[in-house]
């Protein structure tokens, strides 16, 4: 028996124009669809008739004319092998980028309603690629270039989803597990999106379904990065082969000015080992005249109610190295060393409510044991080429942790829902090292915190102060900062823009003579490289200001994006702010098609008003970038970085 339903809706809109446009779907009985965000399950088969009013915005007006543009060429060029075959590898249909909602809500906030209750059944639905969404699983693929991707795509197996889950059928609902769960799955690199829903049963409201919706992407594809006029990179990768999860991925390093820089990285990862959430990962690179084998495998901390973490690294390396000798003179060494690295972490969960949401919050104790053996290397003494000794290391540390996430969009990309991190963290860490010619005591503290303000302006800070002592001393110790700023998405007269502010401050004390900081690209000045430019403390900053604006343009979208960068370097003997500082200042544009596969990339242009020697005042960069944000939870122990 089929059943008909006639959906109809309305909406009103400003400056939008309406149209009818009757259709019908198709629905085969037991199945679950999303029609408006909205859960619906059809126990027989159904056909749905959409007779209603379709509201159109201006943009959708802007894909409608990307669509047919590509439709066009997708018949035209259908119709030469050769260029037919490549259309369809390339180019997707354009579909309406703009995004509807942005709003900021906690991860756990809409399954709050549902704490309690038994879930009954869970079921998976894998969408393609290409012209699907989450919030209206009923929505058709019209074009060709379309079908014929999705079809040369492999789906994720929904068993590597299911093998993601934290909940099983017959357990009772747990929000802040069924959140934590729902970013697992959205953080998976072979995953566009995902979403959790919950249906309470109509005959027994004690029991839920749940529905987990996720949004294939992908995964085979081509990039670069364009370092200077001489040098850059090309990737190569499948970061979900076969639809198993499993990535291989290729990384060339090309320079005609030194072939010697010529190179290669790959490594192939297993991701989340029969649903245990270890990965293990096998690496190769020769690059730089260094060649590394590698085989680890790791299991993190992704939840409060993860029990155990863990990992261990294997890797053997050679090497040319280049030391500097009183700022004058630098050799080049040959360096060799096998490196093996073993840890383990218990995490409790803290049932104290005077704490707060006692959900979130956990005492975790880990405990490291590493240990570096060089089998070619200098000569080494007591006082010279510390860098060079073995080393043993045992490390242990005691954190306390409380982490939330809230979802937003419009952070790191163009529309995907993104998972932003919140919460506490301190960490104690402390340990011995015995090197060649002494054993020498570790310890170091630090306190991270990130909170979300009631108008969305986010706020991540942290500071880290640790030391060896020796002899009663202290030696290689170090002070730093970092903070980050972010603010709410303003939208101004349709046009949407962020701020974001990122600031760093080290300083060593008592370090190595071959310890150094500089202000470098990553370290301080985008696109900024001045080998002769170090010191002992440094003090960088970026200023970003984004602008999101309603564009789109025969499938393009893209963001605008203005920057100040600045650093200063210095030595113990003076006061940082009296060194000279230096800054870039530039302008740039992050671009995305979704008819392309390579569809983000990165350009950007940058002014130097104070110019070093023997380098440009201006610069040209293409590449791709990413805004990265610390999260609250601790996992392997570590000395603090002087980098």
């Amino acid at each position: 028996m089929i059943i008909l339903i006639i959906i109809t809706k309305q909406s009103f809109a400003i400056n939008r124009t309406e149209t009818t446009t009757p259709d019908s779907i198709f629905v085969k009985g037991g199945s679950y669809v999303v029609i408006d965000n909205k859960l619906m399950y059809f126990k027989t088969d159904t056909v749905i008739i959409n007779s209603d009013t379709i509201t159109i915005n201006k943009n959708t007006h802007k894909a409608k004319k990307s669509a047919e543009f590509y439709n066009k060429l997708g018949e035209k060029t259908s119709k030469k092998n050769l260029v037919g075959k490549f259309y369809g590898l390339i180019f997707v249909p354009a579909t309406d980028t703009s995004t509807k909602n942005q709003n900021s809500i906690r991860n756990e906030s809409e399954f709050l309603k549902y704490r309690g209750k038994i879930i009954k059944n869970i079921h998976v639905k894998t969408l393609d690629v290409f012209e699907t969404s989450l919030s209206d699983t009923l929505q058709q693929v019209n074009t060709f270039a379309a079908r014929t991707a999705n079809r040369i795509h492999v789906r994720t197996n929904k068993r590597i989803i299911k093998n993601n889950l934290l909940f099983y059928k017959g357990d009772t609902v747990n929000p802040y597990i069924i959140a934590d769960n729902e970013r697992i799955i959205r953080d998976l690199s072979f995953i566009t999106d995902a979403k959790i829903i919950l249906t309470p049963e109509l005959i027994d409201t004690n029991y839920v379904n749940i529905t987990i919706l996720t949004k294939d992407a992908w995964t085979i594809g081509l990039e670069g990065q364009i370092y200077d006029k001489t040098s850059g990179r090309i990737d190569i990768f499948d970061k979900n082969i076969f639809g198993t999860g499993n990535q291989q991925v290729n990384k060339f390093y090309l320079n005609s000015d030194n072939i010697k820089k010529n190179g290669y990285k790959g490594y192939y990862r297993i991701n989340n080992i029969k649903g245990s959430f270890i990965s293990g990962e096998l690496k190769y690179f020769n690059l730089y005249e260094r060649t590394t084998y590698e085989i680890n495998f790791k299991k993190k901390f992704l939840t409060p109610d993860v029990k155990y973490a863990g990992g261990l690294t294997l890797n053997k390396t050679f090497l040319y190295d280049n030391i500097s000798i009183n700022d004058s003179m630098t050799f080049t060494i040959p360096l060799g060393y096998n490196y093996e690295d073993l840890w383990i972490g218990r995490s409790f969960k803290i049932q104290n409510k005077i704490i707060g949401k006692k959900e979130r919050a956990r005492l975790i104790i880990s405990a490291r044991l590493m240990r570096k053996e060089f089998t070619e290397r200098p000569n080494i003494a007591p006082d010279s080429n510390q860098m060079f000794y073995n080393i043993t290391r045992g490390l242990a540390s005691i954190g306390f942790s409380k982490q939330h996430y809230y979802k937003t969009k419009l952070i790191r990309g163009f529309g995907k829902t993104e998972d932003i991190p919140y919460g506490s963290l301190i960490e104690f860490t402390f340990g011995s090292e015995l090197d060649n010619y002494e054993n020498r005591f570790y310890s170091g503290l630090s306190f991270s915190k990130g909170i979300v303000t009631k108008k969305l302006y986010y706020f991540n800070s942290k500071i880290s102060i640790g030391s060896y002592f020796n002899n009663n001393s202290y030696e290689n110790a170090i002070i730093r900062f970092d903070g980050i700023y972010m603010s709410k998405l303003i939208n101004f007269h349709g046009i949407r823009t962020r701020h974001y502010l990122k600031i760093n401050y080290t300083n060593g004390f008592k370090r190595y003579d071959e310890e150094h900081l500089n202000i470098n690209r990553d370290n301080g000045i985008r696109d900024f490289s001045l080998s002769t430019l170090y010191g002992k403390k440094r003090f960088s900053g970026k200023i970003e200001n984004v602008i999101f604006p309603s564009f789109y343009y025969y499938g393009f979208g893209a963001a605008i994006f203005t920057f100040v960068d600045f650093g200063v370097v210095g030595n113990n003997n003076n006061f940082v702010f009296k060194n000279k500082y230096y800054s870039g200042i530039g302008i740039g544009f992050r671009i995305r098609n979704d008819n392309l596969v390579l569809h983000s990339f990165e350009i950007r242009i940058a002014y130097y008003p104070r110019k070093p020697p023997d380098f440009e005042n201006m610069t040209i960069h293409i590449s791709n970038q990413d805004f990265e944000i610390n999260d609250f939870s601790t996992n392997v122990p570590e000395i603090i970085k002087y980098e």
